[in-house]
């Protein structure tokens, strides 16, 4: 998978209020910037390939294949190795 994205930016937010104004909240998006890439591709460097990697149950319906295995290819797209 290939995904293009430049500025990625994200934070944690608190399932309740919807607010990351919280200690934990901040300290998740602290850890999440730092595993998380913010460019594909880095500055001079290739674009950064994504491995689709989810095994289907065939007791649930096509498309949440399809969603989990879009969301396996975009998490190994924006992680760092």
């Amino acid at each position: 998978m290939q995904l293009r994205y430049r500025g990625l930016d994200f934070e944690v937010v608190d399932k309740l209020s919807g607010e990351a104004t919280g200690t934990a909240e901040r300290v998740k998006s602290m850890v999440a910037d730092w595993v998380v890439k913010d460019w594909n591709p880095m500055p001079g460097q290739e674009m950064r390939q994504g491995v689709i990697d989810y095994e289907r149950d065939p007791e649930k319906f096509l498309f949440n294949y399809m969603v989990k295995s879009l969301t396996s290819g975009i998490k190994t797209s924006v992680t760092k190795e």
